[in-house]
Parts: structure tokens; sequence; C-alpha cells
């Protein structure tokens, strides 16, 4: 009976033996492999926000191969202000670019066959489309204002009779588009924005209502949208 006891003892401790080995084991497994990180999903790639493209205006050999005679044109030095006209002529339906070159030349034709000078009269002109166009070189005096008025002065006009008709909302978004941009170029305040009819309140001798009481009444508050953006 003893020898019995002894045999079931021995085979008790060597199965806690066994046992506490195993566990050990499996103590040892679990500190020697590293514990799995949930993977992460990779973060999203923001989508680039595209500048916004320079203002570029078609080039004067968009709408003319005629070369200015400009050597008895004062050179502009410092610009200092931007003066607004339109062509107050008939007003302007037209938006395609052929009806619009045709015009262009014609102004050109005009300005130096009739009226003796250079070359087309601004450095600018903003159609009907919402396009702008270089006109006359802006190394070079225009010959939109009187009496030394020309000085100092980038010169824009916009295309139509704003005394009778408004601006498309592609000319108006342009026109302001074109104010900014040269505004940045030349380190200009919005306040050097002006109407040809404002020159008068400098040169007495404007007498005009260029550029038409349709394009004064949205330019009033272009001017003030422009500061808030030049301020920033």
């Amino acid at each position: 009976m003893r020898i019995f006891t002894d045999k079931v003892r021995m085979k008790s401790k060597l199965l806690r033996t066994c046992a506490a080995a195993l566990i050990a084991l499996a103590l040892a497994a679990c500190a020697a492999t590293p514990e799995k990180q949930p993977t992460l999903a990779p973060a999203p790639v923001p989508t680039p926000v595209p500048a916004e493209a320079p203002w570029q205006p078609l080039p004067r050999s968009a709408w003319t191969a005629a070369q200015p005679d400009l050597t008895r044109v004062p050179m502009m030095g410092e610009v200092t202000r931007i003066v607004i006209r339109h062509e107050g002529w008939k007003p302007v339906t037209f938006e395609d670019k052929a009806a619009t070159i045709e015009r262009l030349e014609a102004m050109r034709k005009v300005d130096v066959a009739y009226r003796h000078r250079a070359d087309i009269s601004h450095h600018y002109m903003i159609d009907r489309a919402g396009r702008a166009w270089e006109c006359r070189p802006v190394d070079h005096q225009g010959s939109m204002v009187a009496d030394g008025g020309n000085a100092h002065t980038i010169e824009v006009m916009v295309l139509g009779n704003f005394d009778e008709q408004t601006m498309t909302a592609a000319q108006e978004a342009e026109l302001h588009r074109a104010l900014l941009a040269l505004c940045l170029r030349y380190h200009l305040p919005a306040s050097a924005i002006y109407g040809k009819c404002e020159m008068k309140a400098l040169i007495p001798a404007v007498s005009t209502t260029s550029p038409g009481r349709h394009v004064m009444e949205r330019l009033v508050p272009m001017r003030e949208q422009l500061a808030k953006e030049l301020s920033k």
C-alpha cells in the first residue's frame, strides 16, 4: 500500500513539474513575440488646390500685325493710376473673336488716320466675352486723357457704350481681374483707379461721361472689394 501511495505521489509531482514547465515556455514565447500593432489606414493625401492662373491678356499680335511708330510718344515712366473708359459708340452685342478683332483694327485705324495719333489710344481692351487684349505698349503713354492726363497712366477700355448698356458678367469679372493684376503689378492702391469722368477733379479740361453710368455704378463697389483684396 505504501509503495502504491509513493508511486501516486511521484506521478502527481511529475505532472506538476511538466505543467510548470509548459507554463514557463508559454510565458517565454509571449515575451519574445512583440505585440502586434493595429494596421492604420494611410492618411489621405490632400488634393493640391491649383493657384489661380496669372492675368494674361491676348497679345497685340493676336489682332494686328501693324507696328506703331512710338518715337514721338512720351515714355510711360512710373505708373501711378489706372483710368477706365468705354468705347462710347454704338452698343456692342457681339462676343466672337473675329468681330472683336475687326473692331480693334477699326479703332486703331481711326486713331491713326483721323485723330493723328501714333497708335490705338488705350493700353488694354476688355471685350463682351470677357477677353482682355493688349493694345498700345504699356511702356509708352496712351492718348485717352487730355492735358497731361496720360502721363503715368495705364488706360483700359471696356468695349461697349455703357450709358446705354450694361457690362456682361464675363466682362465685369475680367475688368475686376485686370484691375487687381495691374494694381499688384504697379503697387497701386484701389484708390488709384479712376473712371475717365472722375479725372475732371484732377484735370478740369476733361469733360465726359466715360466709362458710362452703368460701369460707374459697378466700379464703386468694385474698388471697395479690390481694396480688401489688396490689403491681404
